[in-house]
């Protein structure tokens, strides 16, 4: 982990870094959208692998609408976090001439955020104490005792991978605000003008339309969960 850890660059979320390795243009939304798409497709048609191999094709089949509620969440968390890689950069360097900084005093500002707010390691420690809470040790306890089967194998990976998911929102969701907090905390160079007003509007927008996301998502995912881990060890 720490070596893949180490390769994340400084401005990039570890969402996109994944989706930086696929053919397509980091610009282009529409090619970004799709290659979600086929990602979280691809994820669905390994389990259904998965499952006809140990003789449950037709229980996978008939949980689809649990996995249709758990990919519209991944989705919408993974099209979140294109658009905040896409737009936060840019609107904190939108702050710059109103921020009574100089250039180096701005850029370790704005190096602090990047570092702050493209960090991994936040996504891993949220997505450990939502795994304990959302009764992933349980299921690596119950498997131990049970014994593993490829379904099981998947399917704890496919529930870890989830929670990553999830902690990764809840990072960006925290991160925006303590943005705007920390962009708020700076002296300001400027008066309050229409020009001001529509600067911190954008950011402010950007975290509200996140939030909605946000919760959207959570909710999908939360029942999504309570009938997944219910369906899990059952089959």
């Amino acid at each position: 982990m720490n070596i893949w850890v180490s390769r994340l660059p400084k401005k990039m979320l570890w969402t996109e870094l994944l989706f930086s390795y696929f053919p397509i243009d980091e610009k282009v939304f529409w090619q970004q959208m799709l290659a979600r798409f086929v990602f979280l497709f691809g994820i669905w048609l390994s389990g259904l692998l998965v499952y006809s191999l140990d003789g449950l094709m037709i229980e996978y089949v008939l949980d689809m609408s649990i996995y249709l509620g758990y990919f519209a969440t991944s989705f919408i968390i993974l099209f979140g976090s294109y658009i905040v890689q896409q737009k936060l950069s840019n609107i904190i360097q939108d702050f710059r001439p109103m921020l009574k900084l100089d250039n180096i005093e701005f850029q370790k500002f704005s190096n602090r955020l990047n570092r702050f707010f493209y960090s991994f390691y936040p996504c891993i420690i949220v997505g450990i104490i939502l795994g304990v809470f959302t009764g992933v040790p349980t299921q690596f306890q119950l498997a131990f005792n049970e014994g593993f089967s490829l379904h099981v194998a998947w399917s704890m990976f496919f529930n870890s991978f989830g929670v990553l998911l999830t902690a990764t929102a809840i990072w960006m969701f925290v991160s925006i605000w303590i943005t705007i907090f920390m962009i708020s905390r700076q002296p300001l160079n400027v008066k309050l003008s229409s020009e001001t007003i529509a600067k911190f509007r954008e950011l402010s927008v950007l975290a509200l339309w996140f939030s909605l996301f946000y919760f959207i998502g959570i909710s999908i995912s939360n029942l999504s969960l309570l009938n997944l881990y219910e369906n899990t060890f059952s089959s």
